[in-house]
């Protein structure tokens, strides 16, 4: 008996460490206010050209003020919504605090399944993308994410 509550103990202590992004409301001016200071609030503007086709995308923070280059806004069409989220709780030796900008693409084929997206994660502290990926629909099987790990240069966004 001991040895499951001990068990037991274990599984509690890994999920209460376990990092969740929060997701924000993106205000009808671009405003993400739920971001904390000495980050927030952060600006996200969003231009498009014909259906769901994204052609500039312009974040600013307390730190940084950035745009997407044309290599990455290649790849974000039919986009539908724009979503965001975020973490600044989290082991900051791992990961530095970050906001995450999610293209969802198309509504999912099942309402099982995740929507169709690319989410592109930054840097709280200087704008730079950390890390993207792709979730794609393949003809067989469940969707699944590639991703990108060097997103700051876009050779690394050849891979999508």
């Amino acid at each position: 008996m001991s040895k499951l509550f001990a068990f037991v103990l274990v599984l509690l202590s890994f999920s209460a460490q376990a990092n969740e992004d929060l997701y924000f409301k993106i205000g009808q001016s671009g405003r993400i206010s739920d971001i904390p200071s000495p980050w927030g609030p952060v600006q996200v503007s969003v231009q498009y050209v014909g259906q769901g086709r994204v052609s500039s995308v312009q974040l600013k923070g307390s730190h940084f003020n950035v745009r997407l280059s044309p290599c990455v806004l290649h790849h974000l069409d039919h986009v539908t919504r724009v979503e965001a989220s975020g973490s600044w709780w989290h082991d900051r030796r791992v990961m530095p605090p970050y906001m995450s900008l999610h293209f969802v693409q198309a509504p999912p084929p099942s309402p099982r399944m995740p929507p169709l997206e690319v989410d592109i994660t930054f840097s709280l502290w200087s704008g730079h993308i950390l890390m993207a990926q792709r979730w794609r629909d393949p003809w067989w099987g469940a969707p699944r994410a590639e991703e990108v790990w060097n997103a700051r240069s876009c050779a690394g966004w050849d891979s999508l």
